[in-house]
């Protein structure tokens, strides 16, 4: 099978942006709005609302209606599309649902394009981001990291290194003392998509993702890339950090792609993926990223 031209990436990037902004205006016009709130666990902690199916929805027509050669994978529904298509989007319809219902804006869309379970295209709707105004942040393999259109210059923050943010997860709060803030100060926003837009951008320095699904990390996988972000991959707990190039080895089909749930780094090359085994070792480092990152 020919490996797509970038023409036909950038019409693919051009619908999943113009996705993403309608995805976002629903967003935006539900937030803080009454809202029928259900589990998808008995402990009553992964919440979903209707606002979820609402903007998955779309996209599943925007996509059939414009590519309907595409499989569409979803976080809230099944699998639609050809089940052998060798384009795959993959969709987090509210990345930050938690945040979303509690009237915090740190919530995204996200819409990330595998070609062969490659990541190719991403676009993710943020409420408030460059020049604190709601956009997409998009790009392609082969192009450049945008905003709303325009392209983003990702630069690291003028800062000194040991207060440059990083992304981690939820609970390690230690990464301060003469040795942890080296490794820059915690931050966790409740929205992977959200964290891996940051650290495409720039303002995050690299983001640590524990487990995540491929609707989580596709879109923002995607953008890292194009911005020139390192991204790592440990396939097996406790094995080594491989440079992440597609999602699945074999043969990409979609039971298998909604099956991946990895953990994942990204961010600047220069010190990924070295700086998880230094942290990892670091006496301050909290135990729970050392299990987390640390090669036993």
């Amino acid at each position: 099978m020919a490996d797509p031209t970038d023409a036909a990436l950038e019409q693919i990037e051009a619908l999943a942006a113009d996705v993403a902004a309608q995805a976002g205006a629903v967003l935006i016009d539900r937030f803080r709005g009454v809202l029928d709130v259900r589990f998808k666990d008995r402990q009553g902690l992964d919440p979903v609302t209707e606002v979820d199916h609402a903007v998955e929805d779309l996209v599943r027509r925007a996509v059939t209606q414009r590519f309907p050669e595409h499989a569409v994978l979803g976080e809230e529904g099944d699998d639609t599309g050809p089940p052998d298509a060798a384009f795959v989007w993959a969709v987090d319809p509210l990345d930050g649902t938690s945040n979303f219902v509690n009237g915090l804006p740190l919530f995204t869309s996200s819409i990330g394009v595998l070609w062969r379970g490659e990541p190719v295209v991403g676009a993710i709707f943020a409420p408030f981001a460059l020049g604190l105004e709601p956009g997409v942040y998009h790009g392609r393999r082969g192009g450049v990291l945008c905003f709303n259109g325009e392209p983003v210059r990702s630069a690291p923050a003028p800062v000194g290194q040991a207060i440059r943010l990083a992304a981690v997860p939820g609970g390690v709060a230690g990464m301060t003392g003469p040795k942890g803030r080296r490794f820059g100060i915690a931050r966790t926003l409740g929205s992977i998509a959200l964290e891996l837009a940051l650290t495409a951008e720039g303002s995050f320095r690299y983001c640590i993702i524990g487990d995540g699904k491929l609707w989580d990390v596709a879109a923002g996988v995607a953008l890292c890339l194009a911005a020139g972000r390192a991204v790592f991959v440990q396939p097996a707990r406790g094995g080594d950090w491989l440079p992440l190039d597609r999602f699945v080895d074999g043969e990409p089909t979609l039971p298998a792609l909604r099956a991946w749930n990895h953990r994942l780094m990204a961010g600047d090359p220069e010190i990924l993926p070295q700086l998880g085994r230094d942290l990892a070792r670091e006496q301050r480092a909290p135990a729970v990223l050392r299990r987390l990152l640390f090669r036993a």
